[in-house]
């Protein structure tokens, strides 16, 4: 038993099994069992969505064929209301080219209220067929396929019109909801065919006057189920909106041949063994639903698949056996299980193939490694051709023992020679303190210079950096002063302006004071007109003796106003003349003024450019004071890096002296160290020993 773990806890070939082989095993089983079985779940998943998929694609084939019924029964009710409506002969054609046309329906027809087109009583007159219409002469064609191979047509007259659904439900349905809408009738067995009937109302002004209709044969849906179930080995259960198996695969197809009462079709789920397993299907209005149960007839367990088909509320129901689904995914899975149970085999015998080979060398390398630690450097490896880690080891182990037989030979000769070089490395420090003695008084001397021109720059450095502030100022007022002229520059050109404005001004009073001396001109004449016709007024007032007294007043009121009015304008003439003399005066003034100005914008330019001209002197020179202070503080930061350097190299002599003390001393203990050397290389074999 202790034998047993030594060889697996001991050993290096039982640690590398636990190490690495047993996990790889344990994790190569629980790999392979759980892709396993995430395969086995996702191939079932598949397969409940290809049969999902398939369940809806063939319900949506069958939505296709009722919804292309619905549609032709629309047309043919909109045709009416487009202008066919009470045309009978025309309507008469027309269901019949339907008929001809489509191949899915089995008959197409039309149905009017009685006496909806006000024709009833003249139809028997008329050169419609009476197969056409009844005795009342009330429009209700019928056009059907007698003969489905033949495709032979029959024209009759609709039957139990008020009972079934496809008139009576869709008249009631008008009335109850106002809405134009199809109806869908459920199927049933007509003269030995499964149809289904899909109408639509004919409205005009809001008034049922109709039905337009067509009956689609269902066993060309039955014929495609049997093929799609033999195909994919599936059965298929299509069932209407009130329940009833409308057709199935599990029937046998020649129904002749079979008991009638066995058969599905047209049997209602609930009577069935599938009663209570199709109910909670049906009762279920999801787009599909998936069933996993026991079929109740022949007991083994199936998966139901569901798919609503919108037109008519059918339901169509795919079942596929729970085996038939299970066997190829088991097959597969088995497949799969035998590659990785070989591979496993495989990674199993190589790992314990590597482990073993690894081992041989890892205990090869373990006895060089001890025979170095002995001493013995004799020993030779060989050629290790492996290129791994264990190989690399080898041979680094051999390498090491070359170098160490090389080594030991070597310190064996550089002992003697170290023991010559430690008595004159002796020696050899006793010169230098001396030497590091001399060179420690000649760099306090230096040093002691060095702080002095140091301290002397730093004085230099303060009185630059005053010259290049006050050179700043000076910069700085300059600049002041310039901005001050440019502002009184601009100030000087608006005056200029003003004044130029103003003298303008002047001119135009001068020119509106001359017109008034026009104005005032023509009133004087008016004036003296006046005057005289004032004189002439009291003349022949005289002349007129009494009768002209109170014209002679007038006259002589108007000969005074004359005057008063000859008085004013000569004041205003002489008032006039002042101004104009006045403005005359103040317009030179103005032009003289303004050519004062414009002298002195002059002289405020000419000086402006004189102070620009010294403020770029200015910054000229306090640019090369900058620089000289510059230049000055790196002298000085020169100065101090010298006397730093100094102090060091003050130190480092003071330390080299202490260092060729160490060096004595160190040459003293490398001689006892040389001695100590001998004596424990010499425990080492040499190959050339």
């Amino acid at each position: 038993m202790s034998g047993l773990y030594r060889t697996i806890f001991e050993s290096i070939v039982g640690r590398l099994i636990l190490a690495f082989v047993l996990p790889t095993c344990v994790m190569t089983f629980l790999l392979i069992t759980l892709t396993t079985m995430s395969e086995y779940r996702d191939l079932m998943a598949s397969s409940e969505q290809h049969l999902s998929a398939t369940t809806s694609l063939l319900a949506l084939r069958i939505e296709e064929q009722n919804h292309e019924a619905s549609s032709t029964s629309q047309r043919m009710a909109e045709a009416q209301i487009s202008g066919m409506f009470g045309d009978r002969a025309t309507s008469l054609k027309f269901a019949k080219t339907i008929l001809e046309n489509y191949p899915d329906i089995t008959a197409a027809y039309f149905g009017y209220e009685p006496n909806a087109d006000d024709a009833d009583a003249d139809a028997a007159s008329s050169d419609i067929p009476p197969a056409a219409m009844d005795g009342s002469g009330r429009f209700i064609p019928y056009w059907d396929i007698t003969d489905l191979n033949t495709r032979a047509l029959e024209l009759r007259p609709l039957v139990e019109m008020e009972t079934n659904d496809y008139y009576r439900g869709a008249k009631e349905r008008f009335e109850q909801t106002g809405k134009v809408e199809a109806t869908f009738t459920e199927p049933y067995v007509y003269e030995g065919k499964m149809i289904v009937e899909h109408t639509y109302p004919i409205v005009l002004n809001n008034e049922f006057m109709g039905v337009a209709g067509v009956d689609r044969g269902l066993v060309e849906v039955e014929q495609q189920l049997r093929r799609f179930a033999k195909e994919s080995q599936v059965d298929l259960f299509l069932i209407s909106a009130k329940g009833r198996f409308i057709a199935t695969t599990i029937d046998p197809m020649l129904e002749s041949q079979s008991d009638p009462s066995s058969l599905l079709k047209t049997q209602a789920v609930a009577e069935t063994d599938y009663g209570e397993l199709f109910g909670g299907i049906l009762g279920n209005k999801k787009p599909t639903f998936l069933v996993n149960s026991i079929d109740p007839v022949d007991g083994e367990k199936y998966f139901f698949f569901s798919a609503e088909i919108p037109t008519g509320d059918w339901t169509l129901i795919l079942r596929k056996s729970e085996a038939a689904i299970l066997t190829p995914i088991r097959s597969q899975l088995w497949k799969n299980a035998t590659f990785a149970s070989v591979g496993f085999l495989c990674i199993i015998c190589i790992l314990i193939f590597v482990v073993l080979r690894m081992a041989r060398r890892i205990r090869q390398a373990a006895s060089a490694a001890g025979q170095v630690a002995a001493g013995d450097l004799t020993q030779e490896l060989g050629d290790i051709k492996c290129k791994d880690e264990t190989g690399m080891l080898l041979r680094s182990l051999g390498t090491m023992t070359d170098n160490l037989n090389s080594l030991v030979g070597n310190v064996k000769h550089a002992s003697i020679k170290l023991n010559s070089t430690a008595t004159e490395l002796a020696a050899t420090s006793r010169e230098q303190q001396s030497t590091a003695s001399s060179f420690g008084a000649s760099s306090t001397q230096i040093a002691a210079a060095v702080k002095q021109i140091s301290s002397t720059t730093g004085e230099l450095v303060e009185t630059m950096t005053e010259v290049s502030d006050a050179a700043n100022d000076a910069t700085g007022l300059a600049t002041a002063g310039q901005q001050g002229l440019t502002e009184m520059e601009s100030n000087m050109r608006g005056l200029d302006e003003a004044t130029s404005s103003f003298g303008d001004k002047l001119s135009v009073i001068n020119e509106k004071a001359a017109n008034i001396t026009g104005i005032v001109t023509t009133i004087t004449k008016v004036a003296d007109q006046t005057n005289l016709l004032s004189v002439n007024a009291a003349i022949e007032a005289e002349k007129a003796g009494e009768y002209g007294v109170g014209f002679l007043v007038v006259a002589r009121e108007i000969r005074r106003l004359a005057d008063q009015t000859a008085s004013a304008t000569l004041d205003i003439e002489q008032m006039v003349a002042q101004m104009q003399s006045a403005v005359s005066a103040g317009v030179m003034e103005m032009d003289r003024f303004t050519d004062q100005v414009r002298h002195s914008v002059k002289d405020v330019e000419h000086i402006s450019n004189q102070l620009s001209e010294v403020i770029a002197r200015v910054a000229e020179n306090t640019a090369r004071f900058e620089r000289v202070n510059e230049s000055m503080q790196s002298q000085a930061q020169g100065a101090d890096q010298i006397n730093s350097a100094m102090s060091q190299l003050t130190t480092h002599a003071s330390g080299s002296t202490d260092a060729a003390d160490e060096c004595a001393r160190a040459a003293s203990e490398l001689q006892d160290s040389i001695g100590s050397l001998k004596s424990s290389i010499s425990s080492f074999q040499l190959r050339a020993e």
